[in-house]
């Protein structure tokens, strides 16, 4: 199963590829010309969203990893005890 940031890459992928697709067309129509229009104003915008979810991603990544640690932690009646005898 992909995840979200996979998926959203795919898209971005395609976007790009229609964008180069629609601009060679030289002969375009209105339908044509809207669609790249839309593509071209809203690309930047989803390029920042993409990266604010990987950077997400990636912390929650960390605080996943840091919560089983925490869970694995001995917390019994002498959790936090020294066990040093020396």
């Amino acid at each position: 199963m992909t995840s979200l940031t996979e998926q959203l890459e795919a898209c971005s992928k395609g976007a790009d590829k229609r964008r180069k697709d629609l601009s060679k067309k030289r002969n375009r129509n209105l339908q044509a010309t809207s669609e790249l229009v839309m593509i071209n104003h809203t690309s930047h915008r989803f390029d920042i969203i993409l990266e604010i979810l990987k950077k997400q991603d990636a912390r929650i990544c960390e605080l996943e990893a840091l919560i089983k640690v925490k869970n694995n932690v001995y917390q019994g009646p002498h959790a936090g005890e020294s066990w040093n005898y020396a």
